[in-house]
């Protein structure tokens, strides 16, 4: 049998939804391809000032943001095979 909701019920629900507050966009967590799409600007200036991707992919990782060449690579690639379909 489905589950059916009564008017007071959905009613209740929308109010407590519309007093939740917004989270913290700073402590947003992103994965690890996010991370890099966010970034994408500042990595092409560094490869347009010459670092290779082994030396962003170091930068990065130094930083935190734990990546090799070649998936650095491959995530820049899709996202720029995104912004052209």
């Amino acid at each position: 049998m489905r589950k059916r909701y009564t008017v007071e019920q959905i009613e209740s629900v929308r109010q407590a939804l519309r007093k939740v507050r917004p989270t913290d966009r700073k402590l947003r967590q992103m994965s690890k391809q996010s991370a890099i799409a966010a970034l994408a600007g500042e990595i092409h200036q560094m490869r347009r000032k010459g670092h290779t991707l082994a030396e962003v992919a170091v930068f990065l990782s130094e930083k935190g943001v734990e990546v090799t060449p070649e998936t650095l690579k491959n995530y820049l690639y899709r996202l720029k095979a995104r912004e052209r379909s």
